[in-house]
């Protein structure tokens, strides 16, 4: 059964019939409330306030009341009063990287507790997406922007952002030399991928990076520093791959013309498409071709394929600590400092790497 929702004054209502939607014929204000709670029109309002006192036993009547009637308030409407729209706006990259549902998971819960909303957007790493998304949240009045920059194309997005006194993180990459930024330390993780499987004796080693990241390739410095210290050339085994779907093709092409006896994923759409390329290739994991994932997974877990993982809890925390610090400083009436925070990773071994002699 679906609800009809009606919008007026300062309610949002959703009335249900016990049947159809033609049954609903009752809109519930807050005057409703009030009547029912034997209390003021603006106790009712006051009673979804955090920022004035009322009496917690009042509070938990009004609440009876409205759970009873079905009345909700209208957030939007008091955004307009209060001047504060409670929005959080998170832009990341790509809907299919599973990676993100924690982060978003921990971050909900971090808005909620400081009483925020949180408004997802994707980019599809997309620049024109991408400044879309900022210029909806700037419309909405968020208050503060947490963004997985795509490139340097829309800078001055982020310029209107600081003007307009909204906090900007940036997340996992760091674009911005005038934005803060929380990410996760992606070159010294590939490091440790590519040192692991040199120590292992592999020197045919694939490194996948996407095209459009050459301004930032953290995960390639990081592959070929560990190269360099065995005396291995890394440019061969350097596989850029474009921003789309269906990459198992390129990447079997890459693992037969180079003979590679190894592969590092650069995140997990990636790693499913190197699964999906090994199969197709016929290569049995470890035996032909050794793997480590980016980012690792309870699927990842259950393959048994050696990964570079992350605190995902530090992240979350990290993440609405320092977006928060920044809307803080914004409310004082004070200019945030930029700051960095990088986050270590760890190199997860399970069994999807083999030791060649």
């Amino acid at each position: 059964m679906q609800a009809k929702k009606l919008l007026f004054e300062d309610t949002v209502c959703y009335n249900i019939g016990k049947s159809s939607v033609s049954e609903v014929n009752k809109m519930v204000s807050s005057r409703d409330v009030a009547r029912l709670a034997n209390v003021s029109q603006s106790t009712v309002s006051r009673a979804y306030r955090d920022d004035v006192y009322i009496d917690p036993i009042t509070r938990q009547r009004v609440m009876d009341a409205a759970k009873q009637l079905g009345y909700y308030p209208n957030l939007s409407a008091r955004s307009l009063r209060n001047q504060r729209s409670r929005i959080l706006g998170l832009v990341l990259s790509d809907p299919d990287n599973t990676f993100f549902a924690s982060v978003i998971r921990q971050l909900e819960q971090h808005a909620g507790e400081r009483g925020y909303r949180l408004v997802l957007t994707y980019t599809d790493e997309d620049p024109d997406k991408e400044r879309f998304c900022l210029e909806t949240l700037i419309s909405s009045r968020a208050e503060g922007v947490l963004v997985m920059p795509v490139s340097r194309a829309n800078e001055d997005m982020y310029r209107i952002l600081q003007k307009s006194g909204i906090a900007a993180v940036q997340l996992f990459r760091s674009l911005y030399d005038d934005v803060s930024s929380v990410c996760v330390n992606d070159e010294q993780g590939a490091y440790q991928a590519a040192k692991y499987l040199l120590d292992q004796g592999h020197r045919r080693i694939i490194i996948t990076e996407y095209t459009f990241n050459q301004e930032n390739p953290a995960k390639t410095k990081g592959y070929r520093r560990a190269c360099e210290e065995y005396g291995v050339d890394p440019e061969e085994g350097i596989l850029s791959l474009p921003f789309e779907n269906n990459l198992d093709g390129i990447i079997a092409g890459a693992l037969a013309s180079t003979g590679a006896t190894a592969i590092i994923s650069a995140n997990i759409p990636i790693t499913l498409a190197t699964l999906k390329a090994c199969k197709s290739s016929g290569l049995t994991i470890p035996d032909d071709i050794s793997i480590v994932a980016y980012d690792d997974s309870q699927w990842l877990e259950f393959q048994g394929i050696t990964a570079i993982t992350h605190p995902m809890q530090q992240i979350g925390d990290e993440i609405a600590q320092s977006l928060f610090r920044e809307i803080d400083a914004y409310g004082d009436g004070t200019t945030p400092e930029r700051e960095n925070r990088l986050i270590k990773p760890y190199l997860l071994l399970r069994n999807s790497v083999k030791k060649i002699q």
